[in-house]
Protein backbone atom coordinates (compact mmCIF):
# COMPACT_ATOMS: atom_id res chain seq x y z
CA UNK A 1 0.00 0.00 0.00
CA UNK A 2 1.28 3.45 -0.92
CA UNK A 3 0.23 6.24 1.39
CA UNK A 4 0.54 9.82 0.22
CA UNK A 5 0.26 12.68 2.64
CA UNK A 6 -0.24 16.17 1.26
CA UNK A 7 0.48 19.13 3.49
CA UNK A 8 -1.03 22.38 2.28
CA UNK A 9 -0.23 25.80 3.68
CA UNK A 10 -3.47 27.73 3.99
CA UNK A 11 -3.26 31.48 4.45
CA UNK A 12 -6.31 33.40 5.55
CA UNK A 13 -7.03 36.79 7.05
CA UNK A 14 -9.29 36.75 10.07
CA UNK A 15 -11.20 39.93 10.91
CA UNK A 16 -11.26 40.72 14.61
CA UNK A 17 -14.23 42.40 16.22
CA UNK A 18 -14.12 46.18 15.81
CA UNK A 19 -15.65 49.01 17.79
CA UNK A 20 -16.08 52.54 16.36
CA UNK A 21 -15.01 51.67 12.80
CA UNK A 22 -16.59 53.37 9.80
CA UNK A 23 -17.89 52.03 6.48
CA UNK A 24 -18.46 53.23 2.92
CA UNK A 25 -20.19 51.44 0.02
CA UNK A 26 -18.83 52.17 -3.47
CA UNK A 27 -20.34 50.07 -6.21
CA UNK A 28 -20.43 46.50 -4.95
CA UNK A 29 -17.58 46.98 -2.45
CA UNK A 30 -18.14 47.74 1.22
CA UNK A 31 -15.02 49.38 2.70
CA UNK A 32 -14.35 49.24 6.45
CA UNK A 33 -11.67 51.31 8.14
CA UNK A 34 -10.17 51.88 11.56
CA UNK A 35 -11.86 51.24 14.87
CA UNK A 36 -10.84 49.92 18.25
CA UNK A 37 -9.56 46.39 18.90
CA UNK A 38 -8.76 45.30 22.47
CA UNK A 39 -8.91 48.95 23.64
CA UNK A 40 -6.35 50.02 21.02
CA UNK A 41 -6.87 52.30 18.01
CA UNK A 42 -6.53 50.47 14.72
CA UNK A 43 -5.55 51.36 11.14
CA UNK A 44 -6.80 48.25 9.32
CA UNK A 45 -8.53 48.84 6.00
CA UNK A 46 -10.38 46.16 4.06
CA UNK A 47 -13.40 45.59 1.85
CA UNK A 48 -15.91 42.92 0.91
CA UNK A 49 -17.03 42.63 -2.71
CA UNK A 50 -20.75 41.79 -2.81
CA UNK A 51 -20.59 40.95 -6.51
CA UNK A 52 -19.13 37.65 -5.26
CA UNK A 53 -21.67 35.23 -3.71
CA UNK A 54 -21.82 35.97 0.01
CA UNK A 55 -21.03 33.21 2.50
CA UNK A 56 -22.08 34.43 5.94
CA UNK A 57 -20.22 31.58 7.65
CA UNK A 58 -16.93 32.44 5.96
CA UNK A 59 -17.00 35.86 4.27
CA UNK A 60 -14.07 36.66 1.99
CA UNK A 61 -12.50 39.98 2.97
CA UNK A 62 -9.80 41.78 0.99
CA UNK A 63 -7.06 43.62 2.88
CA UNK A 64 -5.79 47.00 1.65
CA UNK A 65 -2.88 49.21 2.68
CA UNK A 66 -3.52 50.49 6.22
CA UNK A 67 -4.80 54.00 6.90
CA UNK A 68 -1.89 56.45 7.49
CA UNK A 69 -3.12 57.03 11.07
CA UNK A 70 -4.72 55.06 13.88
CA UNK A 71 -8.35 56.11 13.83
CA UNK A 72 -11.76 55.52 15.41
CA UNK A 73 -15.11 57.30 15.83
CA UNK A 74 -14.68 59.13 12.51
CA UNK A 75 -17.14 59.42 9.65
CA UNK A 76 -16.48 58.45 6.05
CA UNK A 77 -18.23 59.19 2.79
CA UNK A 78 -17.89 58.63 -0.93
CA UNK A 79 -16.90 61.73 -2.91
CA UNK A 80 -14.89 63.22 -5.73
CA UNK A 81 -15.68 64.00 -9.35
CA UNK A 82 -16.02 60.34 -10.33
CA UNK A 83 -17.38 59.26 -6.92
CA UNK A 84 -14.45 56.86 -6.58
CA UNK A 85 -12.81 58.45 -3.53
CA UNK A 86 -13.38 57.88 0.18
CA UNK A 87 -13.16 60.89 2.49
CA UNK A 88 -12.42 60.02 6.12
CA UNK A 89 -13.32 62.91 8.43
CA UNK A 90 -12.60 63.66 12.07
CA UNK A 91 -12.82 61.27 14.96
CA UNK A 92 -9.68 60.29 16.80
CA UNK A 93 -6.70 60.25 14.42
CA UNK A 94 -3.35 59.46 16.03
CA UNK A 95 0.03 59.56 14.32
CA UNK A 96 1.72 56.17 14.13
CA UNK A 97 5.18 57.38 15.14
CA UNK A 98 4.31 58.86 18.54
CA UNK A 99 0.53 58.29 18.96
CA UNK A 100 -0.07 62.06 19.07
CA UNK A 101 -3.20 63.61 17.57
CA UNK A 102 -2.83 64.16 13.83
CA UNK A 103 -3.00 67.72 12.50
CA UNK A 104 -4.95 66.48 9.48
CA UNK A 105 -8.73 66.48 9.68
CA UNK A 106 -9.31 64.72 6.34
CA UNK A 107 -7.72 61.69 4.71
CA UNK A 108 -8.71 60.59 1.22
CA UNK A 109 -8.44 57.15 -0.38
CA UNK A 110 -8.46 56.72 -4.17
CA UNK A 111 -10.22 53.41 -4.82
CA UNK A 112 -8.83 53.24 -8.38
CA UNK A 113 -5.14 53.82 -7.64
CA UNK A 114 -5.32 52.50 -4.05
CA UNK A 115 -3.50 55.48 -2.54
CA UNK A 116 -4.04 57.51 0.65
CA UNK A 117 -3.51 61.29 0.73
CA UNK A 118 -4.10 64.11 3.19
CA UNK A 119 -5.62 66.74 0.86
CA UNK A 120 -5.40 70.46 1.48
CA UNK A 121 -8.92 71.84 1.97
CA UNK A 122 -9.48 75.57 1.44
CA UNK A 123 -11.82 77.63 3.60
CA UNK A 124 -12.46 77.72 7.34
CA UNK A 125 -11.66 74.34 8.85
CA UNK A 126 -14.27 73.12 11.35
CA UNK A 127 -13.49 71.80 14.82
CA UNK A 128 -12.51 68.16 15.07
CA UNK A 129 -15.37 65.97 16.28
CA UNK A 130 -16.33 62.33 16.61
CA UNK A 131 -19.54 60.38 15.95
CA UNK A 132 -20.77 62.93 13.41
CA UNK A 133 -22.94 61.87 10.47
CA UNK A 134 -21.99 62.35 6.84
CA UNK A 135 -23.85 61.89 3.57
CA UNK A 136 -22.97 62.59 -0.06
CA UNK A 137 -25.00 64.51 -2.64
CA UNK A 138 -24.05 63.24 -6.13
CA UNK A 139 -25.69 66.25 -7.78
CA UNK A 140 -23.03 68.69 -6.59
CA UNK A 141 -20.29 66.60 -5.00
CA UNK A 142 -20.98 67.98 -1.53
CA UNK A 143 -20.52 65.96 1.65
CA UNK A 144 -22.90 67.08 4.41
CA UNK A 145 -21.53 66.55 7.94
CA UNK A 146 -23.83 67.13 10.89
CA UNK A 147 -23.37 67.17 14.66
CA UNK A 148 -20.86 65.08 16.54
CA UNK A 149 -19.03 65.58 19.81
CA UNK A 150 -15.59 66.11 21.29
CA UNK A 151 -13.93 64.52 24.29
CA UNK A 152 -10.84 65.32 26.33
CA UNK A 153 -8.80 62.85 24.31
CA UNK A 154 -9.23 65.24 21.34
CA UNK A 155 -7.35 67.97 23.27
CA UNK A 156 -10.54 69.65 24.48
CA UNK A 157 -11.11 70.60 28.11
CA UNK A 158 -14.63 69.23 28.20
CA UNK A 159 -17.16 67.20 26.25
CA UNK A 160 -18.95 69.33 23.65
CA UNK A 161 -21.84 68.41 21.39
CA UNK A 162 -22.55 70.14 18.06
CA UNK A 163 -25.65 70.85 15.97
CA UNK A 164 -23.98 72.70 13.12
CA UNK A 165 -23.93 71.58 9.52
CA UNK A 166 -20.55 71.42 7.77
CA UNK A 167 -20.30 70.99 4.02
CA UNK A 168 -17.20 69.66 2.28
CA UNK A 169 -17.07 70.22 -1.47
CA UNK A 170 -15.30 66.99 -2.40
CA UNK A 171 -14.68 68.15 -5.98
CA UNK A 172 -13.31 71.66 -5.33
CA UNK A 173 -11.78 70.55 -2.00
CA UNK A 174 -13.19 73.45 0.00
CA UNK A 175 -15.16 73.93 3.22
CA UNK A 176 -18.58 75.55 2.91
CA UNK A 177 -19.60 76.91 6.30
CA UNK A 178 -23.21 77.38 7.40
CA UNK A 179 -23.72 80.07 10.02
CA UNK A 180 -27.01 79.85 11.93
CA UNK A 181 -28.55 82.88 13.68
CA UNK A 182 -28.90 82.49 17.44
CA UNK A 183 -32.69 82.20 17.15
CA UNK A 184 -32.69 79.65 14.32
CA UNK A 185 -34.63 76.44 14.74
CA UNK A 186 -32.31 73.46 14.44
CA UNK A 187 -31.93 69.95 15.82
CA UNK A 188 -30.51 69.59 19.30
CA UNK A 189 -26.78 69.08 19.70
CA UNK A 190 -26.21 65.39 19.13
CA UNK A 191 -23.85 62.57 18.19
CA UNK A 192 -24.12 58.89 17.23
CA UNK A 193 -27.08 59.65 14.93
CA UNK A 194 -27.47 58.85 11.22
CA UNK A 195 -28.07 61.01 8.16
CA UNK A 196 -29.57 59.57 4.97
CA UNK A 197 -30.15 61.44 1.70
CA UNK A 198 -33.45 60.45 0.09
CA UNK A 199 -34.57 60.95 -3.50
CA UNK A 200 -36.30 64.32 -3.03
CA UNK A 201 -33.08 65.92 -1.78
CA UNK A 202 -33.92 65.76 1.92
CA UNK A 203 -31.36 64.53 4.44
CA UNK A 204 -33.14 62.49 7.12
CA UNK A 205 -31.52 62.68 10.57
CA UNK A 206 -32.46 59.88 12.95
CA UNK A 207 -31.75 59.17 16.61
CA UNK A 208 -28.49 59.66 18.46
CA UNK A 209 -27.40 60.94 21.85
CA UNK A 210 -27.73 64.51 23.14
CA UNK A 211 -26.46 66.42 26.17
CA UNK A 212 -28.82 68.19 28.57
CA UNK A 213 -28.20 71.62 30.08
CA UNK A 214 -26.75 69.97 33.20
CA UNK A 215 -24.31 67.97 31.01
CA UNK A 216 -26.11 64.64 31.36
CA UNK A 217 -26.41 62.35 28.34
CA UNK A 218 -29.83 61.30 27.11
CA UNK A 219 -31.33 59.52 24.12
CA UNK A 220 -32.79 61.58 21.30
CA UNK A 221 -36.48 60.82 20.69
CA UNK A 222 -36.35 58.27 17.85
CA UNK A 223 -39.77 59.46 16.63
CA UNK A 224 -38.52 63.01 16.16
CA UNK A 225 -37.24 63.00 12.59
CA UNK A 226 -35.39 66.03 11.28
CA UNK A 227 -35.15 66.76 7.56
CA UNK A 228 -32.62 69.01 5.89
CA UNK A 229 -33.69 70.26 2.46
CA UNK A 230 -30.64 70.54 0.20
CA UNK A 231 -32.68 72.16 -2.60
CA UNK A 232 -34.39 75.14 -0.93
CA UNK A 233 -33.35 78.34 0.78
CA UNK A 234 -34.66 78.50 4.36
CA UNK A 235 -34.71 76.70 7.68
CA UNK A 236 -38.20 75.37 8.44
CA UNK A 237 -39.52 73.62 11.55
CA UNK A 238 -42.85 71.80 11.55
CA UNK A 239 -44.52 70.50 14.71
CA UNK A 240 -48.08 69.23 14.34
CA UNK A 241 -49.94 71.84 12.29
CA UNK A 242 -47.64 74.73 13.17
CA UNK A 243 -44.82 75.73 10.87
CA UNK A 244 -42.06 78.10 11.88
CA UNK A 245 -39.32 79.52 9.70
CA UNK A 246 -35.86 80.76 10.58
CA UNK A 247 -33.09 81.95 8.33
CA UNK A 248 -29.73 80.27 8.08
CA UNK A 249 -26.90 81.81 6.10
CA UNK A 250 -24.61 79.77 3.86
CA UNK A 251 -21.13 81.15 3.25
CA UNK A 252 -18.78 80.11 0.45
CA UNK A 253 -15.39 81.80 0.79
CA UNK A 254 -17.03 84.30 3.17
CA UNK A 255 -19.67 85.28 0.58
CA UNK A 256 -23.31 84.86 1.57
CA UNK A 257 -24.90 82.62 -1.06
CA UNK A 258 -28.27 81.30 0.13
CA UNK A 259 -30.28 80.02 3.05
CA UNK A 260 -31.15 76.44 3.90
CA UNK A 261 -34.31 74.64 4.99
CA UNK A 262 -34.88 72.24 7.83
CA UNK A 263 -38.12 70.33 8.42
CA UNK A 264 -39.12 68.13 11.34
CA UNK A 265 -41.38 65.07 11.27
CA UNK A 266 -42.79 62.85 14.00
CA UNK A 267 -42.89 59.22 12.89
CA UNK A 268 -45.99 57.09 13.48
CA UNK A 269 -46.54 53.34 13.61
CA UNK A 270 -45.02 50.52 15.63
CA UNK A 271 -43.19 51.35 18.85
CA UNK A 272 -39.40 51.43 18.51
CA UNK A 273 -36.88 52.26 21.21
CA UNK A 274 -34.38 55.11 21.12
CA UNK A 275 -30.93 54.38 19.80
CA UNK A 276 -27.52 55.75 18.92
CA UNK A 277 -24.60 54.13 17.16
CA UNK A 278 -26.96 52.50 14.66
CA UNK A 279 -26.66 52.35 10.88
CA UNK A 280 -29.14 53.58 8.27
CA UNK A 281 -29.27 52.96 4.52
CA UNK A 282 -31.67 53.92 1.75
CA UNK A 283 -33.33 50.87 0.20
CA UNK A 284 -34.15 50.69 -3.55
CA UNK A 285 -37.86 51.11 -2.72
CA UNK A 286 -37.18 54.42 -0.96
CA UNK A 287 -37.52 53.20 2.62
CA UNK A 288 -34.77 53.76 5.19
CA UNK A 289 -33.51 50.56 6.83
CA UNK A 290 -32.05 51.07 10.31
CA UNK A 291 -30.10 48.42 12.15
CA UNK A 292 -28.67 48.03 15.64
CA UNK A 293 -27.77 50.69 18.15
CA UNK A 294 -28.15 51.07 21.90
CA UNK A 295 -29.36 53.61 24.44
CA UNK A 296 -27.21 55.77 26.73
CA UNK A 297 -27.15 52.93 29.27
CA UNK A 298 -25.56 50.71 26.61
CA UNK A 299 -28.63 48.48 26.43
CA UNK A 300 -29.38 47.19 22.94
CA UNK A 301 -32.32 48.90 21.26
CA UNK A 302 -35.36 46.95 20.10
CA UNK A 303 -36.24 45.79 17.62
CA UNK A 304 -32.79 45.32 16.05
CA UNK A 305 -34.07 46.05 12.55
CA UNK A 306 -36.55 48.83 11.84
CA UNK A 307 -37.81 50.35 8.60
CA UNK A 308 -38.92 53.95 8.13
CA UNK A 309 -41.40 54.68 5.35
CA UNK A 310 -40.61 58.20 4.14
CA UNK A 311 -43.05 58.13 1.20
CA UNK A 312 -46.06 59.14 3.34
CA UNK A 313 -46.86 62.69 4.45
CA UNK A 314 -46.17 61.58 8.01
CA UNK A 315 -43.34 59.09 8.23
CA UNK A 316 -44.22 55.61 9.49
CA UNK A 317 -42.33 52.79 11.19
CA UNK A 318 -42.99 49.51 9.39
Amino acid sequence: MLLLILVLAIHCWVIEGHLASTNVLIGSKLYTMGGIIDSQLDSNFFYYDFSIPFDASSPSYNSLDPIPVYTAWGSACVGGLTMSEIFLFGGIMNNKNDNSLSNNLIYCFDTINHTWTAPTISGIQPLRRREASSTFNPNNGWIYIFGGSTVKINNYNDTLFFNDFIILDSVALSWINIKSPSNATAPTRRASHTATLITNGYIVIIGGTEMTDDHALQDVDINQIWLYDTNSGMWMYQLGTQIQHAQCLLFINNIEMLSQITFIQFAEGDSVSARGGHTAVLAPNGNIIIYGGSNVDNIGSTPDLIILNVATSRFQWL
